[in-house]
């Protein structure tokens, strides 16, 4: 018996013909693959968030607007300098920002650049981050389907789960492996569905945690919730099958079977 023939006998008896067990697992899937790493990945937006509107902060005893010079011919202050003041005596000279940035802020947000102020001489820093944030995506795209073929697809799922890396690959290649034909093409869509509720919902996180630290922590620790899917995503079967595992393979078919009532 082919292996898409015995997918089709699991689910006979189900729903759309593929059976609760491969529908509610790539609901599973779909969610913990594509909503968890979506925070991740859009959540760079607001942790290097650049405010519109930054200042140099003046000295005690005065105010911003009369340390700020305004950039010539032009009515638009100068966020990257500010008059100098010697002996308590405002001068006309100019320099940087000594005592750091006042930064506009709407619901008292705040980013790795307000933090570490990476404005001005330093803007290229907030950019590095998040160009080595997406290398790392790219190298876990790279390199998850090689490893995935030599130690299996669910343990690469899952530790990418943890890890919020290359995610989307692995599932991709679950739902294609052990899910029959008639499931596969709404997978996908499904997939892709999520993935905009997900970017989507960011913006709501980041309402309630306007701090950086704690919206890092929020988006991350919530990935956990995942953690508990590895007692119920099997193997991939014909991973299972091309490594000559056909006991495995097997034992993986009857527990879908079991729960469909097959």
């Amino acid at each position: 018996m082919e292996l898409d023939d015995a997918f089709k006998l699991i689910g006979s008896r189900g729903p759309l013909k593929v059976g609760w067990y491969h529908i509610l697992l790539s609901a599973l899937l779909a969610f913990y693959c594509s909503w968890l790493p979506g925070f991740q990945l859009m959540g760079m937006i607001f942790i290097g968030h650049v405010p519109k509107m930054y200042q140099c902060t003046s000295p005690d005893g005065f105010l911003t607007n009369e340390t700020t010079p305004v950039l010539d011919d032009t009515t638009e202050l100068d966020k990257c300098h500010m008059y100098e003041v010697h002996d308590g005596i405002l001068t006309q000279n100019t320099t940087d920002c000594l005592y750091g940035w006042d930064y506009e802020r709407i619901i008292g947000e705040t980013s790795i650049v307000t933090d570490f102020n990476l404005v001005c001489g330093d803007t290229i820093y907030a950019k590095l981050a998040q160009s080595v944030f997406m290398f790392g995506v790219l190298a876990g795209t790279v390199t998850s389907g090689q490893i995935a073929d030599l130690f299996g697809r669910k343990i690469v799922l899952h530790v990418g789960l943890v890890l919020k890396a290359a995610i989307q690959i692995s599932s991709f290649v679950m739902i294609m492996e052990i899910f029959p034909p008639e499931i596969r093409t709404i997978s996908t869509p499904l997939t892709s569905l999520i993935w905009g509720l997900a970017v989507s919902s960011v913006v709501l996180i980041a309402l309630l945690f306007p701090n950086w630290r704690h919206f890092q922590i929020f988006i991350s620790v919530i990935g956990m919730i995942g953690v508990p899917l590895w007692w119920i995503t099997p193997e991939s079967t014909r991973w299972l099958i091309a490594r000559k595992r056909i006991t495995a393979a097997e034992e993986t078919l009857k527990k879908m079977a079991k729960f469909n009532g097959i």
